[in-house]
């Protein structure tokens, strides 16, 4: 008997969600091509996508910096392109030259790089990959995210020294 119900209930709720004052099965509405482009909803969607692939190029760029100590230079160029064709879509879209996003690629670059040549603490690669954030992040988001690597990473460095993983001799992955 109570099978029954939890059967009628289900139909219920089914019927209910395909009749057609449903939400969900409401037709679209009219919309002009620029409401698509211009809208809030297409720009925070544009801006996950972003965050997700630059996600992943860093995932897979950790994984391998840390079993290799190398970064490879076609996964930085394919996220240089990437990048770029969000930029110019962002550029045809709203019509704004992108500076922010290429300030922060130069910047986060040539702050690594300067780490590199002056120093030797990092790699060229540590500068390549902060690059590529500035490009996808903007200067400001770019330069944070830098900041906050540095620190993570000297957290981390603290701890591997604490275990004994390393020695103060050994070189640590920081990408």
């Amino acid at each position: 008997n109570s099978g029954k119900k939890k059967k009628r209930r289900a139909a219920g709720i089914l019927f209910i969600a395909c009749s057609k004052k449903s939400y969900f099965f409401q037709p679209p509405e009219r919309v002009s091509d620029e409401q698509i482009y211009c809208n809030k909803n297409n720009e925070k969607a544009s801006s996950h996508r972003k965050v997700f692939i630059l996600s992943s190029l860093l995932l897979v760029i950790g994984i391998i910096d840390f079993k290799t100590k190398d970064v490879y230079t076609s996964i930085i160029i394919t996220g240089a392109i990437i990048g770029c064709i969000f930029l110019g879509f962002n550029w045809y879209i709203t019509k704004e030259l992108p500076c922010e996003y290429i300030l922060g690629a130069i910047c986060s670059y040539l702050l690594l790089y300067a780490i590199y040549f002056f120093t030797g603490g990092m790699g060229q690669g540590d500068a390549e990959i902060a690059g590529i954030c500035g490009l996808f992040l903007g200067l400001k988001f770019g330069l944070l995210t830098l900041f906050l690597s540095v620190i993570l990473g000297g957290i981390v460095c603290i701890f591997i020294l604490i275990c004994k993983i390393k020695d103060k001799k050994d070189e640590i992955a920081f990408g």
